[in-house]
């Protein structure tokens, strides 16, 4: 199971994202993303598909109407902050690396 920690740079951004004045809890989540994919017609009126490289894994601040889930295989807290991860983020074994860069919170994953 990967860990999870926050650069200097990216605690402060983290910090001002979740005290955005919404209704319910906030927390950080991890998710894996893949590839992104476009199915596109050729002029010769073939269907293609086209990849499109984005990075691995995504952070972003997520928001629950009642509160953040409890599950402790699903949620660890670093610092105060609630980080949830998907199932792709929970079999990962390193760890994650979130900063931000012009106010966006930017993920990598670094082996063990």
């Amino acid at each position: 199971m990967a860990g999870v920690v926050f650069t200097e740079t990216a605690t402060p951004v983290i910090r001002s994202l979740l005290a955005r004045p919404e209704p319910g809890y906030s927390c950080v989540m991890i998710s894996r993303l893949g590839p992104l994919k476009d199915l596109v017609r050729e002029p010769d009126g073939r269907s293609v598909v086209r990849t499109y490289p984005r990075p691995d894994w995504e952070a972003l601040i997520v928001g629950f109407e009642n509160e953040v889930p409890k599950d402790a295989e699903l949620v660890l807290w670093v610092g105060g902050i609630a980080v949830l991860r998907d199932h792709h983020a929970i079999k990962a074994t390193g760890v994650f690396v979130i900063d931000a860069s012009d106010g966006s919170l930017v993920v990598t994953l670094n082996a063990a």
